[in-house]
């Protein structure tokens, strides 16, 4: 018996996070702190039905921090969001993926389908993790 193994690129829903957390974008700093502590997450997609606003992580949460616990209160997740998010679709390449984090300083990008559903989140540890499975080749020119 013969088998055939052909090789493909990794691509982002090959390592994204799925189903992901998600919170609203009119949701307080201290719900976010909150629901990253319930469940133990680093990132949370900012979602409304019509689809993805952005990410948020826990250092930017916890750099509210020390204008006090009212300061919590006060800033809207949406406040903390970066004014543009890089999305990617789930066919993405994983060194495009890559390439878009290290390009714009973030550790985690949104996977939207082509109308814009959310469907996953691919982290700095999901690459990681990718590259302990699947490892890296270099490619080199003969």
């Amino acid at each position: 018996m013969t088998v055939i193994v052909t090789a493909r690129a990794v691509v982002a829903a090959d390592v994204m996070s799925a189903p992901t957390v998600s919170i609203a974008p009119a949701a307080s700093a201290a719900a976010a702190w909150s629901l990253m502590m319930q469940t133990g997450l680093r990132h949370l997609v900012v979602a409304t039905d019509d689809g993805c606003v952005g990410v948020v992580d826990d250092r930017t949460v916890f750099a509210e921090w020390p204008m006090g616990p009212l300061a919590l209160r006060r800033h809207t997740v949406r406040d903390l969001v970066r004014p543009r998010t890089v999305c990617v679709r789930p066919d993405t390449d994983l060194r495009i993926v890559a390439r878009a984090m290290v390009d714009d300083s973030v550790d985690a990008v949104p996977v939207v389908t082509d109308s814009g559903r959310l469907v996953g989140i691919v982290t700095g540890s999901d690459i990681a993790r990718a590259v302990a499975c699947y490892g890296i080749q270099l490619e080199e020119e003969t």
